[in-house]
């Protein structure tokens, strides 16, 4: 039975994704919970579907969601392909993109914000493959996300610890940005399986991790800005305890939505993959025209031809000669 709660909520999340790219409230780091949710919404909904099957049935289905996964990574990243490629000769880093380019599939990422797939495909295995080890994938998952932790916003600390500037360049530069990769999302990804195999919607158990993980996190953000240690506004220490806790909320409230929910499922895949090219796209437009958008503006612009985007890659889909399509979502 689909939960079409967790298809607003993965909606909602997609939503504030583009606020953050867009630089839009970057003083509020609530927006920082979307990536971490949507780990956990991925990972929940495939432990929670395969928690009763058998071991064969089990890995049938994890060889199938790796397909899907890259198929949906694959089909994106030929897409943007051009727009990418524009991107890094405008930037003057093309040789170096090219170069990398094998890492990239499976770290950075090849298109904007794709690290975000290769990641997930690598913690769900890790996490499946763990999965009669939960203690030491719980372990792992910490650490990870603690690393991912010292290289963002207290950099400055880990950095003085730990010298990496005599490091080789690929070295230095993936461990800058670790905090893109599976370690981001490892911790995540076995809190989705948790909830699953324990069946945890607990209301008052997520309404007290979402008012405690909100005051935490603001009072983190003070903390990081007064000690000035931040090297990247990305991972908080609170997002430990937040984001799982606004899934749990989000999975106890009753099933109330009457309409259907699949457009919002499928468009927020849509948007996570499309904002950035489409943003992109925005800024040289503003450049040759010498006009310039606020915020707000910039932001009703980038979701509006998202929209009209996932519309007509979904409805064009459920033609038989535009199937692949589906692959976008």
């Amino acid at each position: 039975m689909i939960n079409k709660n967790i298809d607003i909520l993965k909606y909602i999340m997609s939503i504030m994704i583009v606020i953050l790219h867009l630089e839009w409230f970057l003083d509020s780091p609530v927006l920082r919970c979307a990536v971490p949710v949507f780990f956990i919404i991925s990972s929940f909904l495939f432990f929670n579907k395969i928690k009763n099957s058998s071991a064969a049935d089990s890995k049938v289905a994890l060889r199938k969601l790796t397909a899907r996964a890259i198929k949906l990574y694959l089909f994106w990243f030929i897409v943007l392909l051009p727009i990418t490629l524009a991107l890094h000769i405008h930037i003057g880093d093309l040789r170096q993109y090219l170069i990398y380019f094998p890492l990239n599939l499976i770290l950075d990422g090849v298109f904007p914000a794709s690290w975000y797939f290769a990641a997930y495909i690598i913690g769900i295995h890790i996490v499946y493959h763990l999965r009669n080890f939960p203690v030491l994938s719980l372990v792992f998952g910490i650490v990870g996300y603690l690393i991912c932790c010292g290289v963002t916003n207290y950099g400055s600390f880990a950095f003085a610890i730990v010298d990496i500037n005599h490091l080789p360049y690929i070295l230095s530069h993936y461990v800058r940005n670790s905090y893109m990769t599976f370690l981001a999302g490892l911790y995540f990804i076995w809190i989705g399986k948790y909830i699953a195999d324990n069946n945890i919607r607990n209301m008052k158990v997520g309404l007290t991790g979402i008012v405690v993980g909100s005051v935490m996190l603001y009072f983190e953000n003070s903390l990081v800005c007064r000690l000035d240690c931040r090297v990247q506004d990305d991972c908080y220490l609170s997002l430990i305890l937040l984001a799982p806790a606004i899934y749990i909320f989000v999975l106890s409230l009753p099933q109330f939505i009457g309409f259907d929910t699949g457009f919002f499922r499928k468009a927020s895949t849509i948007y996570y993959c499309s904002h950035i090219p489409i943003f992109t796209v925005l800024l040289a437009m503003e450049k040759n025209l010498q006009f310039e958008m606020d915020k707000p503006l910039t932001f009703i612009c980038v979701i509006t031809l998202c929209t009209l985007l996932a519309a007509t890659l979904i409805n064009l889909s459920e033609r038989r000669r535009f199937k692949i399509l589906r692959y976008s979502y």
